[in-house]
Formats: C-alpha cells, structure tokens, sequence
C-alpha cells in the first residue's frame, strides 16, 4: 500500500478504492501461494513431488512438497527463502528431479545448486 499511495498522491487519484482493496484482501486471508510447472513421479510411482511457492511482502518462501498417490501430502520442506522479487528467487526455479525413490531436488537454472527434500523410509 506504500507505493499504491505514493503513486495515487503523485496522479492526484482518490486513495479511498486502493484502502478498500487492501482492506477485502485482509479480510478474506488471500495467500499468494501457488505450485510451480506440474508434479512429477517418483521412480517406485508411490509419490509425486511438487514445488510450492509463497509469495509474502517481505519474502519468497519456496517449498518442496512430497505427495502420496492418492493426494495426501506427506513432506512439506521450505527449501529457499529469497527476496519478493522475481530476478530474486526465479535463478533457484531451473528443474526438479527425483534423485532416489525417496529423496528429490530442486536445481538451480545454472545446475550449480540444488536443494533436497527426503522422506523418512
């Protein structure tokens, strides 16, 4: 709202429709949350895996979540927290592979790093 205001100040536009916005999307809980490119199978085909990303005000939280078949999330790992900015956190977004039956990593776009998420077995 910072911005929003500084901006509607700056265009002399009436700041009262932006504080009513802001307000609903208060109320109602909106999370900026959604899953990056599809899942994908584990080797054994007993899990699928998926990376889920946060977008919150002050952060980038990126997660690794670990699926049964039927849909039941079983592993839920924050992998990287980065700055809310997309030049940020998209060089962490380059592939994610199944490394084991159990034990899959998020690559980083160079194929330098990566990040590992692991079920218990």
């Amino acid at each position: 709202m910072d911005g929003i205001e500084k901006l509607a100040l700056s265009n002399n536009w009436d700041i009262k429709p932006f504080q009513d916005i802001a307000l609903q999307i208060e109320q109602l809980g909106y999370v900026n949350e959604w899953t990056w490119k599809k899942n994908i199978k584990s080797p054994n085909k007993k899990y699928y895996a998926e990376v889920i990303c946060h977008h919150n005000v002050e952060s980038m939280d990126i997660f690794i979540s670990i699926l049964q078949r039927d849909g039941t999330q079983v592993l839920l790992e924050k992998v990287i927290s980065e700055q809310p900015d997309e030049f940020a956190y998209a060089r962490h977004l380059g592939d994610l592979k199944w490394v084991s039956d159990f034990e899959v990593a998020l690559i980083n776009k160079k194929g330098t790093g990566k990040f590992l998420a692991t079920l218990e077995h």
